[in-house]
C-alpha cells in the first residue's frame, strides 16, 4: 500500500510510531443543565480525569448552598477517589445565570506518578440556577483528556483515508490510499491473489477512492460475485437442450 500526498506523489504507509496513542491530560470540565436554587446538597460522582501520564483519577464534585449572605451562591468542593478534598471554590448565580468572573473554578490534582495537574470547572455556558424544587439536573457535558491507547483496528473511510482506531477512543489518519488508474489495462499481467504485473503497461494515474473513474474502497466488505446463478443455470439448460 502507498498513500497519495497532496502533491500527487506516493509515499509508503508505515505504522512505525503509531502503535501507541499518547495520553492527554484533562484541562477543563464543562457542565450543563440546572442547579436548582431550591436544592440543599447536590453532588456529581465518578467524574474521571487523566493526568499527563494517562493515570485515571475519579473525582466527586459537591455543591452546597451558601446564600446566607449573597443569594445564588454555592460552595463547590472537589474530592478525589480517597475522599480527600482538593479544592473548595465559589459558584455565583445572578438571576439564574452564572455570574461572569464567578463561573469557573480551578483546582490542582497532585499525583505521585505525574506532574501537578490544573483543571478548570467551567459553568459559563449551558448552566442555570433556576428553582426546580429539590431536584437538580446539573451534569458534566464535556471534558477533555484520555488515557494511553493501543492500536485496536484499521479502517478505510469513504474518501479512501486509512483511519487508525485506538483503545482510548481516539483516531488517527495515515493518509489516503492510492489507487492506480490505467488508460490501457490490456498489458497488465495477472499474477494471482489479486496482483498484476504492470511493468509492460504505461505509467498509471494515481487517485484516491473519492476520485472519479477508479472505484471505491470499502472496509470490511467482500466483493460479491458478478455471476447471476439463476440466469447461468437457465442458459446451461438451453445449451444442454440444444446439444
Amino acid at each position: 500500500l502507498a498513500a497519495l500526498t497532496s502533491s500527487g506523489s506516493l509515499e509508503p504507509i508505515a505504522l512505525d510510531g503509531k502503535q501507541i496513542n499518547p495520553p492527554q491530560a484533562t484541562t477543563v470540565i464543562q457542565f450543563a443543565d440546572n442547579l436548582s436554587s431550591g436544592s440543599t446538597n447536590f453532588s456529581i460522582p465518578n467524574v474521571e480525569v487523566y493526568d499527563a501520564n494517562g493515570g485515571k483519577h475519579t473525582l466527586t464534585i459537591a455543591f452546597a448552598p451558601d446564600s446566607s449572605i449573597i443569594p445564588g451562591r454555592w460552595q463547590v468542593t472537589v474530592t478525589d477517589e480517597n475522599k480527600l478534598p482538593l479544592q473548595q471554590g465559589t459558584l455565583q448565580f445572578n438571576g439564574g445565570i452564572p455570574e461572569p468572573g464567578a463561573d469557573k473554578i480551578d483546582f490542582t490534582l497532585n499525583s505521585p506518578d505525574a506532574p501537578p495537574l490544573t483543571v478548570t470547572l467551567d459553568f459559563s455556558t449551558g448552566v442555570t440556577g433556576f428553582s426546580a424544587g429539590s431536584t437538580s439536573s446539573l451534569r458534566v457535558s464535556n471534558k477533555d483528556g484520555y488515557a494511553t491507547g493501543t492500536l485496536s483496528s484499521m479502517n478505510v473511510d469513504a474518501d479512501g483515508q486509512l483511519i487508525l482506531q485506538y483503545s482510548n477512543g481516539q483516531t488517527d489518519t495515515l493518509g489516503a490510499i492510492a489507487l492506480a488508474s490505467f488508460s490501457n489495462p490490456q498489458p497488465l499481467l495477472q499474477m494471482g491473489n489479486g496482483l498484476f504485473d504492470a511493468s509492460q503497461a504505461s505509467p498509471p494515474q494515481y487517485r484516491t477512492s473519492s476520485g472519479a473513474g477508479v472505484g471505491q474502497l470499502i472496509a470490511g466488505a467482500s466483493e460479491a460475485s458478478n455471476v447471476d446463478l439463476s440466469t447461468e443455470f437457465g442458459q446451461l439448460i438451453l445449451v444442454q437442450r440444444g446439444f
